[in-house]
């Protein structure tokens, strides 16, 4: 099977060993693309362990936030990932700006572009929040 990520490599090549935490994102495109096939398998603690405990998207509910996740991800069709630039700002801090193409289950059209900010900590890159 081809990764969701849409690397053109195939999952077990690509994102899976992220997921099954053998391996750990070196780059934060390699992040933004692991957490995009997370969204689009269900992988619902690997996208709560790789959110930045500082950032706003980081709910202290897990339960609650478990339960957006599931709902957004078994809700939606994920279609495609470009990754339309990747910017480091230092040794810790990163952007990378991508559009998800995503439709709803009822065919809402749920695209869209965002800046994301990428944070390394204990040596390790996570989100941290959106840009833009």
């Amino acid at each position: 099977m081809l990764c969701p990520c849409k690397s053109h490599a195939t999952y077990d090549q690509c994102c899976k060993p992220f997921h099954d935490h053998k391996s750990t994102p070196q780059t934060p495109e390699q992040l933004m693309r692991s957490r995009y096939s997370a969204y689009a398998l269900s992988k619902i603690d690997y996208i709560i362990e790789t959110t930045d405990k500082g950032g706003p998207q980081y709910d202290p509910d897990l339960s609650a936030w478990k339960s957006s996740i599931a709902h957004f991800s078994q809700t939606t069709a994920f279609q495609n990932l470009t990754i339309l630039e990747n910017a480091p700002i230092d040794e810790t801090t990163a952007t990378v700006t991508f559009h998800a193409t995503l439709r709803s289950i009822r065919g809402e059209d749920l695209s869209y572009t965002e800046k994301s900010l990428f944070k390394k900590k204990k040596g390790r890159w996570l989100y941290h929040s959106r840009v833009i």
